[in-house]
């Protein structure tokens, strides 16, 4: 990778930064035919877009579970995310074209290259492959800009699932609201230290999580041993505050669990804080899939924004992204009994 690489398509290195690719992933089509791109985001902590230049993608899968087909020039994936799309070959179509993906990160502390990663779009019977080409000559997908949020909120709402394919679940019996955030832990020592005695790291309605070191959590569970978690995890935060205001919270360190009731729907709004610096966290959770049914910038508002949510045909998926500075809700069944791994601790 050149100096201001940051990422890899297809495991190849970037180009463009010197207006050449050199070594890059060639990927042939024949023209008139439709092709299956099935594109994840194996970035630690990175969003990306992801387009063909001069071909629109025709979206039709988001993790491994079919969403109404939709077409766009850019798609948006958070780390960790699948998404399959279909690309039709122009019959009319020579020579090659730019496969690009390029980091998405509107108010991240963390500032990554603006160098895109490369590969090319390479038509059958167009003369030699040449990978060294010039910039001039396969232009870039138009991507929106790197802060566009506008963007991330429209391409999660266009994300529908087919009709009558799930069964959405109306009503709640469990209502939990969980901020996400940076926070700073004590800690006697620390190898990569924020300050003397303290590091910075990750907490759910400001607990940190720590693990046990004797039993399992579900052995404890299932064992009924005592003294191995704490089943009183905070449906919300115990101290109110503005959640996207800048402040610097300590986290509670505990082995804090939510135990939900087998068939109970769950409803949960994780809402990104402004502890330290606005961040966008890629939330999964372990063994089923939930249904994205709310998604906004902002701080979230419980008597207003369920108006807008999504109960008739919300995309099922197994990760989703709290935006920066914004909120996520998803529902779900508690159908699948055991231990649902951080964030979400799941006994049934």
């Amino acid at each position: 990778m050149s100096k201001n690489s940051n990422i890899l398509l297809k495991a190849s290195s970037r180009c463009y930064e010197n207006c050449q690719c050199i070594g890059t992933h060639v990927v042939e089509v024949q023209k008139g035919r439709t092709y299956l791109l099935r594109i994840i985001n194996a970035a630690i902590n990175t969003h990306l877009f992801f387009g063909v230049a001069n071909h629109t993608l025709t979206v039709v899968e988001r993790d491994a579970v079919y969403v109404q087909p939709f077409e766009t020039n850019a798609i948006l994936l958070s780390p960790g995310e699948t998404i399959n799309v279909l690309l039709k070959a122009k019959r009319y179509y020579a020579g090659s074209f730019a496969i690009a993906a390029n980091v998405y990160q509107p108010q991240s502390r963390i500032r990554v290259g603006s160098v895109p990663a490369t590969a090319i779009l390479y038509y059958r019977h167009s003369g030699p492959i040449n990978t060294a080409i010039n910039t001039s000559l396969v232009p870039l997908p138009g991507f929106p800009t790197s802060t566009n949020a506008t963007f991330e909120n429209e391409f999660v709402a266009s994300l529908k699932s087919l009709p009558g394919q799930h069964a959405i679940p109306q009503t709640v019996d469990e209502d939990l609201f969980f901020t996400v955030g940076y926070a700073l832990q004590n800690c006697s020592d620390c190898p990569r230290s924020f300050s003397p005695g303290i590091r910075m790291g990750t907490a759910l309605n400001n607990y940190g999580f720590v693990h046990p070191v004797a039993n399992s959590i579900l052995q404890a569970y299932l064992g009924n041993v005592s003294n191995v978690y704490d089943p009183n995890f905070p449906n919300v935060p115990e101290v109110q505050y503005n959640y996207t205001s800048s402040r610097t919270n300590f986290a509670t360190m505990a082995t804090k669990v939510k135990v939900l009731d087998y068939g109970a729907n769950v409803q949960i709004v994780l809402q990104d804080t402004g502890s330290l610096f606005f961040e966008s966290h890629p939330m999964h959770l372990h063994g089923q899939n939930f249904f994205i049914v709310g998604h906004n910038t902002g701080t979230y508002d419980p008597l207003t924004d369920p108006a807008s949510f999504n109960l008739i045909d919300p995309p099922s998926v197994n990760t989703v992204s709290v935006p920066f500075g914004g909120w996520t809700a998803i529902r779900f069944q508690a159908l699948n009994p055991g231990k649902a791994n951080v964030p979400f601790k799941c006994i049934s």
